[in-house]
């Protein structure tokens, strides 16, 4: 403990306001460094190994792979390089879309038509569908370098586990 308070002592003086600003500028770049790297890397993987990776996700056999046609009628746009998956049944709001965009422009109209399917969905279900609203609360949507995942239902957590190992 003496040891302590005497190399305190011995330091104190050097500790200028100036010093201490430097010190925190220095250590909240690093921190900014350490998390934009770690953010932003992700592995170009092509969509078709995605789509083959994705099979087999938890219980991702209940839900139908979604042709092009059927993404462009349920999102109001289409997307070159995804993956869908929908349940078959109406009152099944499970689904899982993960979207490789090749802009910036993409990924904008990618997170703006999530969004308005989501909408789409609370207000098809709000009032009488309460386990449907409480798996849209739960949706993630995430944005992963040049990626996009979104999911709905009890697997999502997982789902999103399977990508992020497959991408990072």
């Amino acid at each position: 403990m003496q040891v302590l308070a005497a190399f305190i002592k011995k330091i104190k003086p050097k500790l200028t306001p100036l010093n201490v600003a430097q010190f925190l500028c220095v250590a909240g770049l690093l921190v900014f460094i350490i998390v934009t790297l770690s953010s932003g890397c992700t592995r170009d993987i092509s969509i078709s190994d995605i789509k083959q990776n994705v099979s087999g996700f938890e219980n991702i056999n209940e839900l139908n792979e979604s042709e092009p046609s059927e993404i462009l009628k349920i999102f109001g746009t289409s997307f070159e390089n995804c993956v869908y998956y929908k349940a078959s049944d109406i009152m099944d709001v499970r689904e899982l879309l993960i979207i490789k965009t090749s802009s910036d422009e993409e990924m904008e109209a990618a997170e703006k038509a999530i969004d308005l399917r989501l909408n789409t969905q609370l207000d098809n279900f709000e009032g009488y569908g309460a386990e449907q609203v409480f798996l849209l609360n739960q949706s993630i949507c995430e944005k992963c370098g040049q990626y996009i995942f979104y999911a709905v239902g009890n697997e999502a957590q997982s789902w999103r586990n399977s990508f992020l190992k497959l991408i990072k």
